[in-house]
């Protein structure tokens, strides 16, 4: 506060010798000691009301880089700082090597006032409910049409093994048969009959085991994710195929 002494009583002084009254000299020294008194004791808010009403009884700029101090460093009041140094910075009567001070000072104030308009732009705000969040089922993946292909050829190559394998079967019978005939013309039909069904039987065996590996492979490289039902097949009580259950990749 000593730059607010030594320039309030220079501004008094001026004052007097223009022939201003004794009593309002008086009375703006006793504002301004009441001022520095207040801010001595920690009532910055009143040590401004103070400095202001001295200064609108005497203008001294001095007066104005104080109250511009109080609002930066006491009372946290930036906005009122920059208002004030400003208006120092531009007082006819402002001492140099302050207004430069000043200056410095008013230019990290805008800084920090940019930054927290910044911060508060990203904040929400709090009267605004959250948005509400999108809710989402998830979503399946799709069966790959690889794999469906790779386990249909499965199911086909599992098919022929089994009617090859049923075929065997009747052509074992048909061998027996052929083997209990006494009939010379029955045992001919017999042993085309067997011959027929046993080259049937290996043909459908080794489609049926050709179809059932090309599928497994077709089907372990393809993208995981899906499910082909209908592929095991099973044979009925009359040797009919029939596709049951399903299998998942």
């Amino acid at each position: 506060m000593r730059i607010l002494s030594v320039l309030l009583a220079g501004t008094l002084t001026a004052t007097a010798a223009h022939g201003a009254p004794t009593d309002d000299t008086a009375a703006v020294e006793a504002k301004a000691q009441a001022a520095r008194a207040a801010y001595k004791s920690g009532d910055f808010a009143q040590a401004v009301e103070l400095y202001l009403e001295a200064y609108r009884m005497a203008p001294a700029a001095a007066v104005l880089y104080n109250v511009a101090i109080i609002y930066d460093r006491q009372l946290a009041e930036p906005e009122l700082a920059m208002t004030f140094y400003r208006r120092y910075i531009g007082a006819p009567d402002a001492d140099p090597a302050a207004v430069i001070r000043a200056t410095k000072r008013l230019q990290a104030l805008k800084t920090e006032q940019t930054a927290r308009q910044a911060r508060a732009a990203t904040l929400p705000d709090p009267g605004e409910s959250p948005p509400a969040q999108r809710l989402t089922a998830p979503v399946e993946p799709a069966a790959s049409s690889q794999g469906l292909i790779g386990w249909s050829l499965v199911g086909v190559g599992g098919a022929a093994l089994v009617a090859g394998a049923v075929v065997g079967v009747m052509a074992r019978g048909t061998q027996a048969d052929y083997a209990d005939s006494r009939d010379l013309i029955q045992k001919l039909n017999l042993r085309d009959d067997g011959e027929s069904q046993a080259l049937t039987a290996d043909v459908l065996m080794g489609a049926g085991a050709a179809l059932a590996l090309t599928g497994v492979v077709v089907a372990l490289t393809a993208p995981r994710g899906g499910t082909v039902a209908g592929v095991t097949p099973t044979v009925d009580g009359h040797g009919a195929l029939a596709w049951l259950g399903g299998v998942t990749w």
